[in-house]
């Protein structure tokens, strides 16, 4: 799945992860492309309710991403 992750200032990016990724490996795609610190971003998941992502979290169990 292909994520589109847009900073609060406007710069946006996209990553390709799948479920069984964590977030902090999202976290690492991100910092990677948009050069923000990992332990600086707060990332949420917009598509109906808000769902704030942890990092020990994998992408499947935050309820954002399918298996």
């Amino acid at each position: 799945m292909i994520l589109t992750v847009k900073l609060l200032l406007g710069r946006r990016c996209s990553v390709k992860v799948s479920g069984q990724e964590s977030v902090a490996t999202l976290k690492k795609l991100v910092s990677q492309q948009l050069q923000v610190p990992e332990e600086q971003q707060h990332l949420l998941f917009l598509t109906g309710p808000s769902i704030h992502l942890h990092s020990g979290l994998l992408l499947a169990s935050s309820s954002c991403i399918p298996l």
